[in-house]
């Protein structure tokens, strides 16, 4: 970028011969003035304290107040328990009835299995059945525990609203060409020639005989088809 934006501006068609060109400098010096000595500080003192305030002489205590006069506790006896009540009669006992036993049927004694006093880990099935099972389980006793309840938040819901500005028209559909307006494009495969009828003016009717010519154009092209299916 340049720098010496004070320098006039000059357009040459050519190159300036030497020592055509004049080019001036100015240089300006700016001495600032002798600085002044600075005033010494100021000093600030700080103001004199208030005297002290005058001692508050305190006012005598009063005497105590007299003992509060206690009157002797009086002791009220309970009143007498009332009377046990009276015993319930005696229940008659009801009379034994003596029954003649003629005889009695006793089931004769049936054999005990002597237990071995060996240590081993046989048993039988019906001893493990007898065998008492206790399970003992935990015993889970309730204490109070603290627990995080989620902060209830106030819920909103977005309605759609007004709109601001009503939207501009969809524009209308274009205009329907009618079937003579459309482009109508012929191709033969001997002359390789195109057609090409412009919406506007329509053209005019083709004579019958240029119609005879297409139908047989039409004829043999349908025929030049056939023959090469069949020879495929």
């Amino acid at each position: 970028m340049p720098t010496n934006y004070g320098v006039k501006k000059r357009l040459y068609l050519s190159h300036p011969e030497p020592d055509v060109a004049v080019v001036r400098k100015s240089v300006t010096r700016f001495i600032p003035p002798e600085r002044k000595p600075s005033p010494p500080p100021r000093i600030v003192r700080p103001a004199p304290l208030p005297p002290p305030p005058p001692p508050v002489q305190k006012p005598a205590p009063l005497p105590p107040p007299p003992p509060p006069v206690v009157a002797p506790p009086v002791f009220v006896l309970p009143p007498p328990p009332p009377p046990p009540p009276p015993p319930p009669p005696p229940q008659p006992k009801p009379e034994k009835i003596e029954i003649d036993v003629i005889s009695v049927d006793v089931d004769p004694p049936t054999p005990r299995r002597k237990r071995s006093r060996s240590r081993s880990k046989r048993r039988s099935p019906r001893e493990s059945r007898e065998l008492e099972r206790v399970i003992e389980r935990d015993h889970f006793i309730p204490v109070p525990y603290p627990v995080e309840v989620e902060p209830q938040y106030d819920t909103f819901r977005y309605v759609e609203g007004p709109r601001r500005y009503e939207p501009s028209p969809s524009p209308p559909p274009p205009p329907r060409r009618a079937i003579e307006e459309d482009t109508r494009i012929r191709i033969s495969d001997r002359e390789r020639f195109r057609e090409r009828y412009e919406s506007s003016p329509s053209p005019p009717p083709p004579p019958r005989r240029a119609i005879e010519e297409d139908t047989r154009i039409r004829l043999s092209d349908r025929e030049r088809f056939r023959d090469r299916r069949e020879r495929w």
